[in-house]
């Protein structure tokens, strides 16, 4: 972060969990008055019954260690994903719980070494050692035991042998659970833009934008194979990603001339899927895969050439040319 911003940089980024500003809200908020404000609502086109995503922000009062601006924000949605997520964990921790108490005492599961690292085992899995409250128990198992040799009679006398044993026990802590929900829903932003220049919605509206940077990072390692790289200077390297990037850049830009076409036009989505099924987002890869099987043929005679002529266009591939702004002379002459 410093070396974005000394670099004149601005950078939208979630704050760590680790950071220690992360737990100072927490702590701080829960006896204090926040006043969040509501700044952002979105529909929910996947689940259109489920009505509206509603974003609230808060300024916080203390900065990072770095001096940046923090940005707490909480989701609807988010709230919701972990509400589920958190019982989802304790329902499996308490299976798996059930399930060790009955082994207790078997062969692998014998000693209060191996019981201590089984159950810390299923809480690490399953995420949720802060929400258990768990403990060892030691019991004590009377068994007799004939002293002497020789078959047992009436004047047999036994020996009581005491033997330890281990087991555990654990229960859901209502109140650290409580306490985990209040925080559902709730993720830090931290920005080096100031209010004054970019407010709360603002703020969230860039990061929402992540995803579709994120999917050209996507492209760059699946659609045009970026890696491995088989050079070793590091020039070399930099001057291959460079072409990477204008690559990127040019797929940004046809991806964004058709799509604007498209809506100014009143064109909801295009056959460009395998079976001519409907695409509501071309991409350029979907672009290029449509003329990719055009020839282009050229006649020839005595060493002459008579003519140079093209495969007929189809009119799904006439109607890209035109959305892109691109003459069709080239195709048809």
């Amino acid at each position: 972060m410093g070396y974005i911003t000394n670099e004149g940089g601005r950078f939208i980024s979630v704050l760590p969990e680790t950071r220690k500003e992360c737990s100072w809200f927490k702590t701080w908020f829960r006896s204090h008055k926040v006043d969040w404000q509501e700044i952002l609502r979105r529909p929910d086109h996947r689940r259109p019954e489920s009505g509206e995503h509603v974003y609230w922000g808060y300024e916080s009062p203390m900065p990072s260690d770095e001096g940046y601006r923090i940005i707490w924000i909480v989701s609807s949605q988010k709230q919701e994903q972990d509400t589920q997520s958190r019982q989802r964990k304790i329902e499996k921790t308490i299976k798996a719980l059930d399930t060790l108490k009955k082994k207790v005492g078997t062969r692998k599961w014998k000693t209060k070494e191996q019981i201590k690292k089984a159950v810390e085992d299923i809480l690490e899995k399953n995420k949720s050692g802060s929400w258990f409250d768990w403990k060892i128990v030691p019991t004590q198992v009377e068994t007799y035991k004939q002293k002497g040799k020789g078959r047992p009679g009436n004047n047999t006398q036994y020996v009581k042998m005491v033997k330890q044993k281990w087991t555990f026990e654990a229960m859901p802590n209502g109140i650290k659970i409580q306490e985990d929900a209040e925080t559902d829903g709730l993720f830090p932003l931290i920005t080096n833009m100031m209010e004054k220049d970019l407010s709360m919605n603002e703020v969230l509206l860039k990061y929402k934008f992540q995803p579709y940077i994120e999917k050209r990072h996507q492209q760059f390692k699946s659609v045009f194979d970026a890696a491995p790289v088989f050079l070793k200077l590091p020039h070399r390297i930099e001057a291959l990603m460079f072409v990477y990037f204008i690559v990127l850049l040019l797929n940004a830009l046809i991806e964004r001339e058709l799509r604007l076409s498209m809506s100014r036009d009143n064109i909801r989505s295009l056959p460009l899927y395998p079976e001519g099924r409907m695409c509501k987002y071309p991409t350029t890869i979907r672009i290029i895969d449509l003329f990719s099987d055009l020839r282009r043929h050229i006649l020839f005679m005595d060493g002459e050439q008579v003519k140079c002529f093209y495969d007929a266009l189809s009119d799904l591939q006439f109607t890209i040319l035109s959305l892109l702004g691109i003459s069709k002379d080239h195709y048809i002459s």
